[in-house]
């Protein structure tokens, strides 16, 4: 056997090792979308879920605010006209 049937062998046998990982995970039971809190840790609830959740929403428009704010000074610093279209 040469090295290059050699190494073919062992992508498809790694191949066939991965289809059959897909496989069985596809078949194994999964919880329903109405069953959240299956996916969270034990001592997270629900309602503190949606409260980080909200959170991190509320950080993430924070954040795109002030990079707005930094955008436009930067182009204010160097003499142009811009108009607003947020708020804050």
């Amino acid at each position: 056997m040469n090295t290059a049937t050699a190494s073919l062998r062992l992508v498809v046998a790694a191949s066939v090792v991965a289809f059959a990982t897909c496989l069985a995970g596809c078949a194994a039971p999964s919880p329903t979308a109405g069953s959240r809190a299956l996916l969270l840790p034990p001592h997270v609830d629900a309602a503190m879920h949606d409260a980080l959740v909200h959170q991190a929403a509320d950080r993430y428009v924070i954040e795109l605010l002030v990079r707005a704010r930094l955008a436009d000074e930067a182009v204010a610093s160097r003499g142009r006209v811009i108009t607003r279209v947020h708020g804050r």
